[in-house]
């Protein structure tokens, strides 16, 4: 659904602060989906704040890096890396999602925005890099070093 582009470890970090933060309920017990997770570094980086994170991702190459970078930093036994197309997996583990984090061009958000608007609506957290969803509900708009991401919460 998207090339893969990685996203910045500070705008990752940014991200999960202002969540921590600001969304009533999230904690360690959160558990934190990234779909299109690439080399894992959202993962990672949710699992070093203290998340359990699962990173959904169809390359195998990016996904054996995403889980030696996991190894190497010693978060890897709070992720989890599934090898597989994460519209699956909306589908069959969304009662999971505690929050749900994408990186995906426009185009590839409206293939799924109805989808995640129902995970909103059961006030799951979705984070989205670089692209708003279709829906103009946003808690909070963030720009950081001149980069969007837009964090839907209840």
């Amino acid at each position: 659904l998207a090339p893969y582009v990685p996203c910045g470890k500070e705008d990752i970090k940014e991200a999960l602060e202002w969540a921590k933060t600001h969304c009533k309920g999230v904690n360690e017990k959160t558990k934190l989906f990234d779909l299109g997770s690439g080399d894992g570094r959202v993962v990672i980086e949710a699992a070093q704040k203290g998340f359990y994170s699962v990173g959904v991702e169809l390359d195998g190459k990016l996904m054996d890096h995403a889980k030696q970078q996991a190894k190497a930093k010693g978060v890897a036994d709070r992720v989890t890396f599934l090898q597989q197309d994460f519209l699956e997996v909306l589908e069959s583990q969304s009662k999971e999602m505690g929050i749900v984090v994408v990186y995906l061009l426009s185009a590839a958000l409206r293939k799924i925005d109805t989808k995640l608007d129902v995970l909103w609506k059961n006030g799951q957290i979705i984070i989205s890099f670089g692209w708003p969803l279709a829906y103009n509900y946003w808690a909070e708009r963030l720009k950081f070093k001149g980069k969007n991401f837009f964090i839907y919460a209840k």
